[in-house]
């Protein structure tokens, strides 16, 4: 389940967006919430009471609107404890370009639910732990995983007494404030604005009414781990597909790295004889070019430590993005035969950049996969690989 940003069906097109409860968690349908209330139990443990509820509305279209005086968008309330930019109210008049989120000038589009989010029939209340946010412009979008933002903002926050003022008072009053178990303001919003105003007068390289995250490591010192920027995988809403795609790359990408997964390429690249098992060319393995072909991780994240050859398969560059992106995946059938089939996000792209992918449900002969049928994918991985994208092919 997660909160979306949805237009107003104003006949003019100006009237300001709101938002709604999408999807469902576990029993829990968001159909279901009307006149639910909801509170958000942030990364530091602290709940807070949101003042948000489902009105249903007299159109039948239920919303979450405020109860606070004045009224308090989520969007607006996640942006500022996150410490963003104050993000806009309505889709017209949004600008396209980069960076995506600029004062005024982007819309907070989704907040997704952590796995620990509650339900409380007896009260209807929701509790709901907030695990990514995505937020876009007039033509880009991006997202940002909760958890990580937070430790990057704690690290500032426990530095700051190195910030020259006044931009260290800001962000000592930004600490105060969501240190405070009480239901976040506006004011944090404006507290955030100044510190965007501040940060124009110091010597670093920041761009007006941008993220003032990074400007603050720069000033600091700190330079950001590297480590995936959402959640893993499986702790991301089933509804929310295209999140768990893109988390599943982050993580997969995160296990390429190190010694242990450069011997894990190289045996996958020499069982498949560096060719790619959707194409079949040899893009590897040519004396005086750089290899084309990838070893690619069928279940990658950190949780599985999976350096084994089972848990490997070759692809060029084209193919090992659509793996990646979930638009195409390896099957295999009872008969330990592998073939390779859309998913339904293939149906995304046109018809010529389909055909130029695969042939849909295209049997991957057995000269592309490794002699030794013990090292081709393992259907326990491509099975879990499925369930933790909440994707079938």
């Amino acid at each position: 389940m997660h909160i979306a940003f949805r237009p107003s069906g104003s006949p003019t097109g100006r009237g300001r967006g709101e938002y709604e409860a999408v999807g469902r968690d576990g029993r829990h349908s968001a159909s279901g919430l009307k006149h639910w209330y909801f509170s958000m139990r942030w990364p530091d443990g602290v709940t807070r009471d949101t003042r948000l509820w489902i009105d249903p509305g007299e159109s039948g279209k239920p919303r979450l609107r405020s109860k606070a005086s004045p009224k308090y968008q989520i969007g607006r309330m996640m942006a500022a404890m996150l410490l963003l930019p104050t993000p806009g109210r309505e889709r017209r008049g949004i600008p396209t370009g980069l960076p995506v989120v600029k004062r005024n000038q982007y819309l907070l589009t989704r907040i997704g639910f952590g796995p620990a989010t509650q339900f409380d029939s007896s009260s209807k209340r929701v509790t709901f732990e907030p695990s990514y946010v995505e937020f876009s412009n007039g033509a880009n979008a991006d997202l940002i995983g909760v958890d990580n933002r937070w430790r990057r903002i704690t690290a500032v926050y426990t530095a700051a007494t190195s910030l020259p003022d006044p931009v260290r008072s800001l962000v000592a009053g930004h600490q105060a404030t969501l240190a405070r178990n009480l239901p976040i303001r506006q004011t944090l919003n404006t507290q955030v604005d100044r510190l965007l105003n501040a940060l124009l007068g110091l010597d670093v390289a920041y761009e007006a009414d941008t993220d003032p995250l990074p400007a603050l490591e720069r000033l600091l010192g700190i330079a950001p781990a590297a480590v995936p920027e959402l959640p893993p995988p499986d702790e991301i809403g089933a509804d929310d597909t295209d999140v768990r795609v893109k988390a599943s790359a982050e993580y997969r990408l995160a296990r390429a790295r190190g010694a242990s997964a450069r011997s894990f390429a190289a045996a996958v690249k020499a069982a498949y004889r560096n060719r790619c098992a959707y194409c079949g060319l040899a893009f590897g393995g040519i004396e005086g070019i750089i290899s084309g072909i990838d070893a690619a991780h069928i279940l990658a994240w950190s949780s599985y430590d999976l350096d084994v050859l089972r848990n490997g398969i070759a692809l060029c560059k084209l193919h090992h993005w659509a793996f990646d992106a979930a638009l195409m995946l390896p099957v295999v059938d009872r008969g330990g035969n592998y073939s390779i089939a859309f998913t339904e996000l293939a149906g995304r792209l046109g018809p010529d950049a389909r055909a130029r992918l695969s042939m849909d449900s295209m049997t991957i002969p057995d000269e592309r996969l490794p002699a030794n049928k013990a090292d081709r994918p393992s259907p326990k991985y491509l099975r879990r690989l499925y369930d933790d994208l909440g994707i079938r092919p």
